[in-house]
């Protein structure tokens, strides 16, 4: 365990070699960019059912689970409603969960299900998160969307944005799979700033251009007979120090793709805005040493 978990959840498979040739030598293979594209029809999406793992130095750490729904229109996705919930390592549990007997070392419950709406602008999230400062009465924090609804997943990839997708695609290998193909490769950060300048601008940090360059994700796509995309499983590793990497493996399935799917925004006297919770109660750590302490064991 170390510091960094913590971190990164109150804030929140390795490639195997096949032999095939480049998808784009192919004559006559399905084009995955165009079966998505097709998909884009107003008030119609997919589901996703998703998980995350984060691990620390090749060690589970955390599990994070997401089942969503998206809603697409003809130019993109547009709206989604999603429920979260973590699982974490025991170690790492008992810590958050009861601390030195004095009741835990945060205030809400990490591990309770939390749910997000994104439409029309906005973001409307329930979670223990904010328990202590939500008036009884109300049920939904209201916040300001993200500028784009890549956070319907945990994936960095994109599989929505079709110039992301199709930069993925460039020089992968194609095989066929049970029902359709499956497509792998590994794409860098750089790649992805290049192919959605807009989407990645933040999403990276400071990286330089050749940090950029050298921070990979190894993926993996399967498609159905007609190359719409069913599932992609994504592997991302950074190296904090010396002896210390965090590794994401995200396995996501999409599913009823082109199901009717309309979001609305929750009932207006269940929402309170977060500019009216005093937000320097979210956190209650009896003592943040002990945190750090313990995760660095």
């Amino acid at each position: 365990m170390r510091r960094w978990i913590v971190l990164t959840v109150a804030a929140l498979i390795a490639s195997v070699p096949v032999t095939a040739v480049p998808a784009a030598a192919q004559a006559g293979s399905p084009d995955p960019v165009q079966a998505v594209k097709r998909q884009f029809r107003d008030e119609h999406g997919v589901q996703l059912a998703e998980v995350t793992r984060l691990l620390v130095n090749k060690e589970s750490a955390v599990r994070i689970r997401n089942n969503a729904r998206l809603q697409l229109s003809r130019s993109g996705p547009v709206a989604f409603d999603a429920t979260w919930q973590m699982v974490a390592e025991p170690e790492l549990e008992k810590l958050l969960k009861d601390g030195d007997g004095d009741g835990g070392v945060v205030s809400f419950d990490f591990f309770a299900p939390s749910s997000v709406t994104v439409v029309g602008g906005k973001m409307y999230v329930s979670s223990d998160l904010y328990r202590k400062m939500v008036p009884q009465d109300k049920e939904f924090v209201r916040t300001a969307a993200p500028a784009d609804l890549k956070a319907v997943s945990s994936q960095t990839i994109n599989v929505f944005e079709p110039a992301v997708l199709k930069t993925m695609l460039k020089g992968a290998k194609r095989t066929s799979a049970p029902g359709g193909f499956l497509y792998q490769g590994t794409t860098s950060h750089a790649e992805l700033s290049k192919a959605s300048p807009k989407t990645y601008a933040g999403a990276f940090g400071r990286e330089s251009a050749r940090q950029a360059a050298k921070k990979t994700i190894s993926w993996r796509i399967w498609t159905n007979g007609d190359g719409l995309v069913q599932r992609m499983l994504s592997t991302e590793t950074a190296r904090l120090d010396k002896k210390l990497s965090m590794t994401f493996r995200t396995d996501t399935r999409y599913t009823d793709w082109g199901m009717p799917i309309t979001v609305v925004a929750p009932p207006a006297d269940k929402v309170v805005d977060e500019k009216d919770l005093k937000v320097e109660d979210l956190f209650d750590f009896s003592d943040p040493k002990e945190i750090v302490n313990t995760v660095r064991r």
